[in-house]
């Protein structure tokens, strides 16, 4: 089966474009190793902390002895002090809340990081040697093409 000129001009100008494309692949993989590694490397930075924290001991008797330190003035009446001092509780309590909060968010945002190392991580190894498969494909058409041209001439 032969090609005419215009399917000739065609696979040319494909084929040239699949060459570069192969070419690229291989720097590309390389950078795509690095995106992998670096989505690991935040990912374990965002999730550890909440790990560590989520495993340590809270010690009650610290906290207590925090918050039970203040003495009281002598110039402020005792009822004054106590809505003080329980609004001055309720606002560290807050300030904790949101820092909890802000650590499963991060630790959220670096189990997506993880997932989508792992899936990146498995797009990368599927398609290692295709660049030089792609290559080798693409001479192989290359001196299909010319051998067809040798002949015609």
């Amino acid at each position: 089966m032969e090609l005419t000129t215009e399917e000739k001009a065609l696979l040319k100008t494909y084929l040239s474009k699949y060459e570069k494309s192969a070419k690229h692949w291989q720097t590309t993989r390389y950078l795509l190793l690095g995106l992998v590694i670096f989505l690991y490397v935040t990912g374990i930075h965002s999730v550890l902390p909440t790990v560590k924290n989520t495993f340590s001991k809270v010690n009650q008797e610290e906290i207590i002895e925090s918050l039970g330190c203040e003495e009281i003035p002598n110039d402020v009446p005792f009822k004054y002090w106590i809505v003080g001092y329980v609004n001055k509780t309720v606002v560290r309590s807050e300030i904790r809340n949101q820092e909890q909060s802000m650590e499963l968010f991060m630790a959220i945002i670096g189990v997506i990081h993880i997932t989508a190392a792992i899936m990146a991580t498995v797009f990368v190894i599927n398609r290692w040697k295709h660049g030089k498969r792609d290559m080798v494909t693409a001479k192989a058409i290359r001196i299909h093409l010319l051998n067809q041209e040798c002949k015609m001439e």
